[in-house]
């Protein structure tokens, strides 16, 4: 999974450096407080893994290539969704990965991922990203563009689990994340499923009612798998509240 991370996030570092003087990126973009690859790199070398000796899933590789082809504005809805997620709901799993594998939190060694020295306060700076999403000035096209790349941006973040899980074997226990994600999105009649959300448009409802209304929901508390769990939860949070910022 982290080899996976780190080709997922060298793309998108790289594509958000490239298209930092934009101006609906550069209010967004924080590389000092941000930027992951350096932490995924001290994880890699904790666990001893050797990443030019690992091969990414396809998952992660059709995941960093759809970033490294995206329209520049459609970044916003990634950077969102994973920063978000890894400063929220992240924070729990590295957490619960520390208990499991008995890891300090005083120097962070194994979790490195989910620690950013450059944050003084999560929640103040969380609200800072999300002002200067507020921020930004989009035509509701532009507006329902991003927030549909933000969906898209989920089902990719949950393809990676899938491919893990395609590696082990389907063993008993495990769990395809993007399948759970839409039989759990279609258990209400007014939703439809992850996999097949349509943003089509309403004439009596603003794009951010419209769009809020297609908020995916989770229904994966009981599940054998806390970590995955955890990290749906991080992203389905930062999702909901991305969605409701537009």
């Amino acid at each position: 999974m982290l080899v996976d991370l780190r080709q997922v996030y060298a793309a998108l570092e790289t594509v958000l450096s490239c298209h930092a003087s934009l101006p609906f990126i550069a209010p967004i973009y924080f590389p000092k407080e941000l930027v992951r690859l350096a932490a995924l790199d001290d994880d890699l070398e904790f666990y001893g893994v050797n990443k030019s000796h690992v091969v990414p899933t396809g998952a992660a590789l059709a995941y960093a290539a759809h970033l490294q082809k995206l329209d520049p504005l459609l970044l916003i809805s990634h950077a969102y969704v994973r920063y978000l997620g890894d400063l929220s709901g992240g924070q729990q799993l590295a957490a619960r990965v520390r208990k499991a594998l008995h890891l300090s939190e005083a120097d962070g060694k194994g979790t490195r991922f989910y620690v950013f020295d450059q944050v003084d306060d999560l929640a103040q700076f969380k609200a800072l990203f999300r002002q200067r999403l507020d921020s930004l000035t989009l035509t509701d096209d532009q507006a329902a563009g991003v927030v549909a790349e933000a969906l898209r941006a989920f089902q990719l973040s949950a393809s990676l689990f899938d491919a893990i899980d395609d590696i082990n074997g389907g063993a008993p226990g495990t769990l395809k994340i993007k399948t759970a994600v839409a039989s759990s999105s279609s258990s209400s009649s007014n939703e439809a499923p992850l996999t097949s959300l349509a943003l089509s448009p309403s004439p009596s409802a603003t794009p951010k009612q419209r769009l809020q209304s297609k908020a995916p929901s989770s229904a994966l508390a009981g599940s054998r798998w806390p970590i995955i769990v955890a990290v749906l939860m991080a992203l389905l949070a930062a999702l909901s509240a991305f969605i409701v910022s537009l």
